[in-house]
């Protein structure tokens, strides 16, 4: 334990990006995405809060992200959302649905 105790930490926790991100976090909680934290998305941010200003986090590309979970797969159960990115659309998920509040 003290081992891995002595390892920096990576992420900061969903608590972190609320107190500066508070209006995602309430428009999020309202919506699908409610359970999934910030950094499962974003990645790793405790740089980010450590020095917000300096440390921006990359706006992943939603078409490569959103498939990690929405792929169509025969397993996965029939009411969570799948899609088939070839036959949705060819353009960027934003361009339809909000990451934050996806309908």
């Amino acid at each position: 334990l003290d081992d891995n105790r002595s390892r920096p930490l990576h992420f900061a926790g969903r608590a972190s990006c609320n107190d500066c991100h508070e209006e995602i976090n309430d428009l999020k909680a309202r919506n699908a995405h409610a359970n999934i934290g910030c950094e499962s998305c974003h990645g790793a941010a405790s740089a980010h809060i450590d020095d917000p200003n300096v440390v921006i986090p990359v706006k992943l590309d939603p078409l490569k992200l959103c498939v990690t979970c929405h792929l169509a797969n025969p397993a996965k159960p029939k009411a969570f959302p799948q899609i088939e990115p070839k036959e949705h659309y060819d353009g960027a998920c934003k361009d339809c649905h909000d990451p934050h509040a996806p309908k």
